[in-house]
């Protein structure tokens, strides 16, 4: 299983705080691989990677898609 996530932009000050804790979520459902896609997601790729997730952050959601289509996978949450 393959993740993909964008970032949550009406979080205001707690955007950093929200997003490490969608990191650390994310980790605990061991996925193959996670991308993810916009500024403030990042903090979501540190906390997986950081739990040893697959994880890459992307600048567009075409390249994360183009990312995904390289990856092998059965199924994508987006």
């Amino acid at each position: 299983v393959g993740i993909i996530l964008g970032e949550m932009r009406e979080l205001g000050k707690w955007s950093e705080q929200y997003h490490r804790e969608i990191g650390k979520a994310v980790a605990e459902l061991q996925p193959g691989f996670l991308l993810t896609v916009g500024d403030d997601a990042r903090f979501i790729t540190e906390e997986a990677a950081r739990a040893g997730v697959s994880a890459t952050h992307l600048s567009s959601p075409e390249e994360a898609a183009a990312a995904a289509l390289r990856r092998q996978f059965d199924v994508i949450l987006v």
